[in-house]
């Protein structure tokens, strides 16, 4: 959706746009994102997935929690901005081969690489360099397909949403979304992609992005101090961009007869150095 509007787009369209992730002042395109990935065909996937997602991020339970940080999610069209927002860049390293670099694994099957589900458009909110973005987190609340409660008891309250990170102005990352466009990839410039920049100084503490946990992301303007724990917060904010992330525990994926070949350096089980970094996913 297009936050402080009622433009809705369907998500198997936006599911098929490539991803792009900058961190550290790399830029590589996600493998298993694009419009190629996405109409294959075949019922049991041979390459990488399409691991965009719009509402959860799934966490096997034979790896480790990923690593997160606060991202800006910007939407390309043609190589320029048109719509951003809020999101979480998140990764896991593997060791790899011979012990010479650390994999960094976005792509790490389904549900991997989770975006902002309400958009705002570019300079709609006054200059995207001022824009605030607002995290919080709380307790997953009871699902739809849950035991119901005896009818005499009460109610169950809503878990309290709590301040995941102090709110932080975006300019760095809108820096750096300029400074990649001034020097982008040929296929940045072809159709709609998706471009997620990392927030630096945002990673976020170990273990905070866990199973059982609901995120919710806000950019707006820096008058807005959204509570998400107040209904009438939309209304307030009038445009602006969000993201809500369920953390969601999946079986072990190094188990699954069906795991594609390109998964396994990420589920064999391998300590975690700390030399230097390749993104590979």
């Amino acid at each position: 959706g297009i936050g402080g509007g009622k433009q809705h787009l369907p998500v198997s369209m936006c599911q098929k746009w490539p991803i792009w992730i900058s961190a550290a002042g790399l830029v590589s395109e996600v493998p298993g994102t694009g419009y190629s990935a996405a109409e294959e065909e075949d019922p049991i996937p041979t390459g990488f997935v399409n691991p965009a997602s719009f509402e959860q991020l799934w966490c096997p339970e034979d790896l480790p929690l990923p690593a997160c940080s606060l991202g800006l999610g910007t939407v390309l069209k043609d190589g320029a901005p048109i719509y951003m927002f809020p999101c979480l860049e998140t990764s896991v390293a593997r060791s790899a081969p011979g012990g010479q670099a650390d994999l960094l694994w976005h792509n790490r099957g389904l549900n991997s690489v989770p975006l902002g589900s309400t958009w705002m458009g570019w300079g709609k909110a006054g200059p995207p360099e001022s824009l605030v973005l607002s995290a919080f987190s709380r307790e997953l609340p009871p699902q739809a397909d849950e035991p119901a409660e005896p009818s005499d008891a009460l109610p169950a309250e809503s878990p309290q949403w709590e301040r995941l990170f102090e709110p932080t102005v975006v300019g760095e990352a809108v820096k750096a979304v300029m400074a990649t466009l001034a020097d982008a990839p040929d296929a940045m410039g072809q159709g709609y992609q998706y471009l997620v920049t990392r927030l630096p100084g945002t990673a976020l503490p170990a273990g905070s992005v866990r199973p059982g946990r609901q995120l919710g992301f806000v950019l707006a303007d820096a008058l807005c101090s959204p509570d998400l724990n107040d209904q009438d917060w939309q209304a307030e904010a009038g445009c602006f961009g969000a993201g809500d992330i369920a953390v969601l525990a999946v079986p072990p994926g190094g188990k699954s007869e069906y795991m594609p070949d390109v998964y396994r350096p990420l589920f064999v089980l391998s300590a975690v150095s700390d030399g230097s970094v390749h993104i590979t996913g």
